[in-house]
C-alpha cells in the first residue's frame, strides 16, 4: 500500500511498504496515502543501496570500480570498504539492523561468505578482505533469501572479480 511519511505533519516522501513496516520504521510519523491502487502489492519493503566502494591505498592502483557501482576488479589480499543506505524512495531508513549480506561465488564453485553489514539510522559501513581469487557476486535474490516477502529489499547487484 502507499505510505505518506511526515514530518511536523507534511508529506516529506510517499513509499510503498506494508503498514507494520511504516509503524515500525516510522512510528507515528505516518499515514495511509488517500489514492491506492489495489492491484500493486509492495514488491519490496526497501532498497539497499551501496554509494561507495573504496580499497585500501595498497590496492588502489590495481583496483577499478565502475561508476555505477555495479563492477569491482582487484587484487588478491585488497580490502574493499563499503557504504550502503537502506533507502525508500530518496529516503534513507532510520534503521538499526545487523544484516548478513552473502557473497557468493559466481564461477561455478560453491563457495560463499556471509559478511556482516550493521545499519545505524540506515547507513552502513564495513570492510570485506578478498583472500581467494574468484568472481563474487552478491544479488537480490542472494539477499533475499531468508527474508519473508513482505521484508524484501532491492538490490542492484555487484559483481566482485578477484584476481591474481
Amino acid at each position: 500500500m502507499r505510505i505518506e511519511i511526515l514530518t511536523d505533519g507534511t508529506v516529506v516522501n510517499t513509499i510503498v511498504a506494508t503498514e507494520a513496516f511504516a509503524q515500525a520504521h516510522f512510528p507515528g510519523a505516518w499515514r495511509l496515502a488517500a489514492q491506492q491502487d489495489p492491484a500493486a502489492a509492495p514488491a519490496y519493503a526497501a532498497a539497499v543501496v551501496i554509494t561507495s566502494i573504496t580499497p585500501d591505498i595498497e590496492h588502489a592502483g590495481v583496483t577499478g570500480i565502475s561508476a555505477d557501482l555495479r563492477q569491482v576488479d582487484t587484487s588478491v589480499g585488497a580490502v574493499l570498504s563499503f557504504t550502503a543506505e537502506l533507502r525508500a524512495g530518496d529516503l534513507v531508513l532510520p534503521v538499526d539492523q545487523i544484516f548478513r549480506m552473502p557473497l557468493v561465488a559466481a564461477d561455478g564453485s560453491n563457495d560463499r561468505r556471509l559478511i556482516r553489514v550493521n545499519f545505524v539510522q540506515g547507513v552502513a559501513l564495513f570492510d570485506v578482505e578478498l583472500t581467494v581469487s574468484r568472481h563474487w557476486r552478491i544479488d537480490e535474490n542472494s539477499i533475499n533469501l531468508n527474508l519473508q516477502p513482505h521484508e524484501r529489499l532491492e538490490f542492484s547487484g555487484l559483481d566482485v572479480y578477484v584476481l591474481e
